[in-house]
């Protein structure tokens, strides 16, 4: 068996590499929001989320010395890096193709939604939910957008 650079460390290091990428890449995120001034946004903020639990995950991996714990960080952390790595395409996407039409508030979940299709079918006897009258009147959203 050829000598590789992975052959060379223990899972145990493997953990602490992965925390440690965990940790500078969202030191580079803070640093970039509150030194340079970039405000993220609700996407960046999710892969922020799923960023952290793969940290901490990773983190518990470095102590965990049963091989089916161990088995099922691997397969929980993959779950969590499929998923941001998800946001991150559709985040990309939206910035590639950003849709026409402006959404009332964050019903629209990231463009996946269309405002108004989901104000026609949410109603509360008779009076639309989240201060939006597109339903109502076809006009634009009462939140000025």
């Amino acid at each position: 068996m050829p000598l590789t650079f992975w052959n060379l460390l223990t899972l145990r290091q493997c953990w602490s590499l992965l925390c440690l990428a965990c940790v500078g890449l969202l030191g580079f995120g803070l640093y970039l929001q509150h030194v340079v001034g970039l405000e993220p946004c609700p996407m960046c903020i999710v892969q922020r989320y799923a960023m952290t639990l793969i940290g901490l995950l990773s983190l518990f991996g470095v102590w965990a010395t049963h091989h089916r714990v161990q088995q099922g960080l691997v397969g929980l952390g993959t779950l969590l890096a499929g998923f941001g790595g998800f946001v991150a395409a559709r985040q990309s996407w939206l910035q590639w193709y950003p849709p026409n039409i402006v959404s009332c508030g964050r019903l629209d979940f990231f463009g996946w939604f269309d405002c108004e299709l989901v104000l026609r079918r949410i109603r509360c006897h008779g009076d639309l939910v989240a201060g939006c009258d597109v339903a109502k009147t076809g006009a634009q959203c009462a939140c000025g957008q």
